[in-house]
């Protein structure tokens, strides 16, 4: 299976027919201190491909710091499932929501996609300090 897209965004709704609403969509937090909390986004991708890959996907999600290390407590492991939209097309939406994650430092933060072992997509977030003038 190929991505179609990945990003973050500030809310995403899945429909019943499959079609997702992506509301906010952005790269960048800033925060006046560190370590940071942000309430809430979500990470949003799409793969697709023939019919043949209309079947269970292990996904794997890291959060990769400027430091190198992950930034997550744990890798988020999941399974996704495709299923045929056309005739010889397979969608699987992939939504992840993450709530009260804490950024140790400013920098450039990736979020790194593998699709069943292959590396699928990097998901770039910038964390940047911002001065709040009176």
């Amino acid at each position: 299976m190929d991505l179609t897209f990945a990003m973050l965004a500030d809310h995403v709704a899945e429909t019943k027919e499959g079609k997702l609403v992506i509301v906010g969509e952005f790269d960048t937090i800033g925060a006046s201190q560190f370590p940071a909390t942000h309430p809430a986004f979500f990470l949003v991708a799409r793969f697709q491909g023939n019919a043949s890959a209309a079947r269970s996907h292990r996904l794997m999600v890291r959060l990769i710091g400027p430091d190198g290390r992950s930034a997550l407590p744990q890798d988020a492991e999941l399974h996704v499932q495709a299923n045929r939209v056309h005739d010889n097309v397979a969608r699987a939406n992939v939504v992840l929501h993450f709530a009260g994650l804490q950024f140790n430092q400013p920098g450039l933060y990736h979020f790194q996609l593998q699709l069943d072992g292959v590396h699928a997509a990097e998901v770039p977030l910038h964390l940047q300090q911002v001065v709040h003038q009176a």
